[in-house]
């Protein structure tokens, strides 16, 4: 993939909202650890869940100890107990939590990007399924959204073996008026150890290939028996797993090993870089609202990795600075996030501190259909009681002088950041089912003039490194036409 490609990847595919699901068992097994090692870059990506469903030929230990290596991925373990394998995949289909679903043979090697190529293009269609093809020809894997699935009710478990089990699922989808997609781009290179149907009987094939019914399984489908071995939102090996990643850094603290072990509602996740006059503030006024807090340090030269203190602080990092990397330091936020057991993040700058008369952040994390919250941003200007209202912005929502920010976001799984840029980007994982919230942050990274001046020294120089000329804008930071508002005159009105 060119770069320019690559950008339009990052751009489309924030979230790949993805249940992969694969049957592992005795035959399949060296294969399946020979691969996915070098595949598992696939993986680890935003919003693909991996649900391996292995039967009882395979001790849960053996699958647990090889999964922990990829510590990663959002990995769910079921081991189930009958030898038919659409019983089972269905049981993987039930128990899948995204929109899209893509059945995969775990033995199977990707000759290309065969997720993201069925995943960029099924989004442009909607009432379709996508599949990609073998080298031989032989069409391969299967994607389509959850309800496509359930429309037809799975897989038939009367038939014997997955192969025809998954033909059989075609023919029901498109007797449904779910057309395919075939993307012959979208390369598998199949293992030697394919099963055949030729054993099989001429009758069973033709019925199978030739269903008359949309529905398949005239009882309940995928509740046969299985075992939830393992679950990514509630991780037994996330501790040792972060302290692991930890140990790549320059220095770490955590605040008691059953942090790991505890459920929380929203963890804030701050970056600091010479903070050491704002840090404290910060977050005393952060601990009010949050149940945890995790922050990560540039490796500032001044104190202020000493000062990161809190009651809800649950884990500080340090890392070796070699450059300014915003999107960096965030994604390693992202990365420590990943192993606590929170229904929401929100990323907060040691600049800014919440306005206690508005935040309603508890209501909003209630609304089932909201996964990103918008708060308002209010650049302080010369003194701690005034806010500048002309600041230049992007953004067609912003009004009043407050500008809108993207920052609180559901718990998804492990995320990171795609920008091109390392400066002034959207800084949370995805974008989707995002509302705006009545809050407000009160920012002060402008305060002085001294302030706003170091400010646009050093956005123009970040720019100008990589050809972004984009720091026309921040000629607005030492502009001289200057309006401000008293903080005391904004109300709640201003928020909506």
């Amino acid at each position: 993939m060119n770069e320019s490609a690559a950008n339009t990847a990052l751009q489309t595919l924030q979230n790949f909202d993805l249940s992969v699901v694969m049957l592992l068992d005795d035959n399949r097994w060296n294969t399946f650890t020979m691969l996915f090692p070098i595949m598992d870059h696939y993986y680890q990506r935003n919003g693909i869940e991996v649900i391996v469903i292995a039967d009882h030929t395979l001790e849960q230990t053996t699958v647990l100890t090889f999964i922990k290596r990829f510590s990663m991925i959002d990995w769910k373990v079921l081991q189930c107990f009958s030898d038919n394998p659409s019983q089972r995949i269905n049981i993987g289909i039930r128990q899948s939590s995204k929109r899209y679903i893509l059945l995969l043979q775990p033995d199977w090697e990707f000759r290309n990007d065969v997720i993201y190529s069925l995943c960029e293009n099924i989004k442009y269609y909607h009432g379709y399924y996508a599949v990609g093809q073998t080298m031989d020809g032989k069409q391969a894997a299967i994607l389509a959204v959850k309800d496509c699935f359930e429309q037809v009710a799975g897989l038939d478990e009367t038939i014997p073996t997955e192969t025809l089990a998954i033909d059989n699922l075609q023919r029901r989808m498109e007797l449904a008026g779910i057309s395919k997609l075939f993307y012959p781009g979208a390369e598998i290179i199949e293992s030697a150890n394919a099963i055949s149907e030729s054993q099989l009987s001429q009758n069973v094939i033709i019925q199978a290939l030739l269903p008359t019914k949309i529905t398949a399984n005239q009882e309940k489908w995928g509740c046969s028996s299985y075992i939830l071995v393992h679950d990514w939102r509630n991780n037994p090996f996330a501790g040792a797993q972060c302290k692991d990643y930890l140990s790549g850094l320059a220095d770490y603290h955590i605040a008691d090993s059953n942090i790991f072990n505890q459920n929380y509602q929203l963890i804030a996740l701050i970056p600091t870089y010479h903070e050491s006059d704002r840090i404290v503030d910060c977050l005393r006024s952060v601990e009010k609202h949050c149940d945890g807090i995790i922050v990560l340090d540039d490796e500032s030269t001044d104190n202020t990795y000493e000062l990161i203190q809190s009651e809800k602080l649950l884990l500080k990092a340090k890392k070796k600075r070699t450059e300014f990397n915003d999107k960096q330091n965030r994604n390693i936020l992202l990365d420590l996030a990943y192993f606590f057991r929170s229904k929401w993040f929100i990323f907060i700058d040691a600049d800014e501190r919440f306005d206690e008369r508005f935040v309603n952040l508890q209501d909003i994390m209630k609304l089932p259909t909201v996964d990103v919250v918008s708060v308002w941003i209010a650049n302080l200007w010369d003194s701690i009681e005034t806010y500048r209202t002309n600041m230049t912005d992007s953004h067609s929502i912003s009004n009043n002088g407050l500008l809108l920010r993207m920052r609180m976001f559901r718990n998804k799984g492990r995320m990171q950041i795609l920008s091109h840029r390392k400066l002034h980007f959207i800084s949370i994982p995805y974008i989707e089912n995002s509302c705006i919230s009545r809050t407000l942050l009160i920012h002060l990274g402008y305060l002085t003039i001294k302030k706003r001046k170091i400010k646009y020294d050093f956005y123009k120089n970040e720019d100008e490194k990589f050809d972004f000329n984009s720091y026309y804008h921040y000629n607005d930071i030492l502009s001289e036409k200057i309006e401000i508002k008293h903080l005391n005159e904004l109300s709640i009105d201003h928020l909506e």
